[in-house]
C-alpha cells in the first residue's frame, strides 16, 4: 500500500510519491512530500520538479528505487488526501 514518506523503515518495500526537489551525485536525486524527505537512488532519469511515484526498498536511508513512474495530470492534494484516507482504514502490517 502506499505511503507517506515520514513513514520509511530499515529493509522495508516502500511504495511512496514525491517531488524531485534535487538531483544528487550518480543517479541519486532527493524526494520531498510535506515536508519530509529521503534521497532515492535509480537507473532512470528524472527531471527536478516533477512529481513521482516509486516503488523500492529503503536502505542505509536511501530509497533503491525498481520503479519510478511519472505523476502527471493528478491533483497532488487529492493524491495525498486519499493515501492518508486510506492508510487510516488499511493499516498495513508493521
Amino acid at each position: 500500500m502506499m505511503k507517506l514518506l515520514d513513514f520509511m523503515k530499515e529493509n522495508e518495500v516502500v511504495y511512496s510519491f514525491g517531488k524531485v526537489i534535487d538531483k544528487l551525485e550518480d543517479n541519486k536525486y532527493m524526494l520531498e512530500s510535506h515536508n519530509n524527505s529521503i534521497v532515492i537512488a535509480t537507473k532512470s532519469h528524472i527531471e527536478v520538479g516533477t512529481w513521482i511515484r516509486v516503488y523500492g526498498t529503503f536502505r542505509s536511508g536511501i530509497l533503491q528505487a525498481v520503479f519510478v513512474g511519472r505523476l502527471s495530470g493528478v491533483d497532488i492534494n487529492l493524491f495525498e488526501r486519499a493515501v492518508v484516507y486510506m492508510n487510516s482504514r488499511m493499516p498495513c502490517d508493521e
